[in-house]
């Protein structure tokens, strides 16, 4: 590899890094705000909030990529949709499995 491709590679993985902390941070301000989410999950090519229905637990799941929802008729994500839909294609962010709380310790590997 030479000296551009290595500039290229560097690059490309703070940007990957960069991504998905913002992912992580926009994830738990939605999460705070909306009470009725119980978890940010993400992997495999998706991702998704889980529904808190009373004491049950992830009850439903809100997916917001255009295979099962549109996400328009959620306002309050939109600003999260259009940055995975940004970004998601050219850092693969959905690859890079993660799930968390608004306040709990983010799970990488379940």
């Amino acid at each position: 590899m030479n000296a551009k491709q290595k500039e290229i590679a560097k690059l490309y993985a703070e940007a990957e890094k960069l991504a998905l902390e913002e992912v992580e941070r926009m994830a738990r301000n939605i999460l705070a705000k909306h009470k009725t989410l119980d978890e940010f999950i993400m992997c495999m090519g998706s991702w998704c909030f889980s529904v808190r229905d009373g004491l049950k637990m992830r009850t439903g799941y809100i997916y917001t990529s255009s295979d099962y929802v549109d996400h328009t008729d959620l306002k309050y994500l939109e600003p999260f949709a259009r940055f995975m839909d940004q970004w998601d294609e050219y850092l693969k962010l959905t690859g890079t499995p993660m799930r968390f709380t608004a306040t709990g310790k983010k799970i990488t590997d379940w």
